[in-house]
């Protein structure tokens, strides 16, 4: 599963704001920016309370961890960034409320962030 992040004269989308996947799925963001001035941007994605990877340390079923991976990327000749996150594996079932925050890397100035939901539902037996 693909989430799309983008941000374009200050307006950001995440597409699907709300994802949902099977326990299993292999899930990535993608992030794209037009408009925006600074050559070097830092992409976060980030989980407060819990999260549904079983590589992370939080792996007890009521444990409360925080975990957050990121990703840079600097400015084409036409001024767009594009990157990727690392891929993970959604193995644990349950609601996830998750953030991906824009900072310019240079000034340390936080762009944007964003509270989307990530959803991993169980396999049916």
């Amino acid at each position: 599963m693909e989430v799309w992040v983008e941000f374009t004269d200050n307006n950001r989308r995440i597409s699907p704001d709300s994802v949902e996947v099977h326990s299993g799925t292999l899930v990535q963001w993608r992030f794209k920016a037009d408009s925006v001035a600074a050559k070097h941007l830092r992409w976060t994605v980030y989980f407060e309370t819990g999260n549904p990877f079983r590589f992370s340390r939080d792996s007890a079923p009521d444990a409360i961890g925080r975990l957050e991976f990121a990703s840079e990327t600097l400015s084409s000749p036409d001024g767009q960034h594009v990157g990727v996150s690392t891929t993970v594996t959604a193995d644990k079932p349950g609601h996830y409320k998750y953030g991906v925050r824009l900072e310019a890397v240079d000034d340390e100035e936080e762009l944007g962030d964003e509270d989307p939901t990530l959803i991993v539902l169980a396999i049916a037996k």
